[in-house]
């Protein structure tokens, strides 16, 4: 049954098929997959090994009328199995760049008057993780590190109506320095005053009445009839009315929080690229850690961060010359815990043994950063 298989590599097997082969060879495989999942489910169900093989079967076959079928592309997601070494690696498009592995989303201080800037915080999740539910679930924990926080700066994939009401809870004003989705022709804007809502257009501002569930803005329609912005603006067109939630204001409100900014602060986030070329410059050669799996690559950026935070503190206690005294307690406790660091790490299991020496040499995994900064 698998001798067809097992004679060759599976590069050299696939290498050999025509493209009109490859519908009836994975209707073959099904079948296998399907025997061998009955013949083997009681007996090996309990080893390690065979809970992959079972998903790996359950994921891209189905049976239907007692006979095997090969599931459609359209019901295949980015969390199916990606490689059998790396059962928490998912797959992720965007644009033009496919990634497959995990996603590490880095933040650090971004303040201009601050003489050293740290990383404050890592979180590593799926890389099918919108990057929006992932600052979701790590604002409060931002909040709580650094309680002075007033700002915080990212691209436009962290930006959600949830995010917006969090933020404005925890009195944060989220900087976007690029916008999901397509850019309206006709900005309107929305302004609050004293729980007022006002809404301007490039030729009027009116205030804003409430109805049972929203507000609405009812815009003078002779104004509207001479503007040359008219065959593209978003309010209803026979009266000219706009409506508009809470959620929509804040959503408005951040899209325009940069313009807010004096020019020195707007680009603030481009700075941390030199941070995550830190952490990319171990990558092997393909660009991949020699890690799997998220736990692991949890352990990988933690370490990362940690000794990012080292090199940054001990090159700011180098150039201030009155912490000279502390710099150097500070030297004889890093020698000191390395070296305890080293014998410890020659009883523990291999999984951190092997961390230790991942952060020593710099040996790292496949996996995609993703950041913001606090400013």
């Amino acid at each position: 049954m698998l001798a067809a298989y097992t004679k060759q590599t599976s590069g050299q097997y696939i290498y050999k098929l025509e493209r009109a082969e490859i519908p009836r060879e994975l209707e073959k495989l099904g079948e296998i997959y399907h025997k061998l999942y009955e013949a083997l489910r009681e007996e090996y169900k309990e080893i390690e090994i065979f809970p992959i093989f079972e998903r790996v079967y359950q994921e891209h076959f189905t049976v239907v009328e007692n006979k095997v079928a090969v599931k459609k592309n359209e019901e295949l997601h980015s969390g199916i199995i990606q490689s059998p070494d790396d059962i928490d690696a998912t797959y992720r498009k965007k644009g033009e760049k496919v990634g497959k592995g995990q996603s590490v989303n880095v933040t650090e201080t971004a303040n201009p008057e601050n003489e050293l800037n740290l990383l404050t915080d890592i979180a590593v999740k799926s890389n099918n993780t919108d990057d929006s539910d992932i600052m979701n679930d790590r604002i409060e924990t931002l909040k709580e590190k650094t309680p002075d926080l007033k700002e915080l700066h990212t691209d436009g994939g962290y930006g959600s109506e949830d995010n917006d009401q969090k933020f404005e809870e925890l009195g944060i004003t989220h900087i976007q320095t690029a916008v999901r989705g397509r850019k309206s022709k006709v900005e309107m804007k929305i302004e609050e005053t004293e729980g007022e809502y006002e809404v301007s257009c490039p030729l009027q501002k009116v205030k804003s009445e409430k109805t049972r569930s929203r507000y609405k803005v009812c815009f003078d329609k002779k104004i509207c009839d001479g503007c040359l912005l008219a065959g593209d603006c978003p309010t209803l067109t026979q009266k000219r009315i706009y409506y508009f939630t809470c959620e929509q204001y804040l959503s408005n409100k951040r899209k325009r929080n940069i313009n807010t900014l004096p020019l020195e602060r707007r680009k603030l986030r481009p700075n941390v690229e030199a941070t995550i070329k830190e952490f990319v410059k171990p990558l092997n050669h393909k660009g991949k850690l020699r890690i799997r799996g998220q736990f692991k690559t949890m352990m990988y950026a933690c370490s990362m961060g940690i000794s990012i935070n080292f090199g940054r503190i001990h090159r700011y206690l180098t150039v201030n010359p009155n912490l000279c005294g502390l710099l150097g307690l500070i030297k004889a406790g890093n020698r000191l815990f390395f070296k305890n660091l080293f014998q410890v790490g020659q009883k523990l299991p291999n999984i951190f043994r092997f961390i230790f020496f991942m952060v020593k040499f710099h040996q790292l995994p496949n996996f995609d950063i993703k950041y913001c900064q606090v400013a």
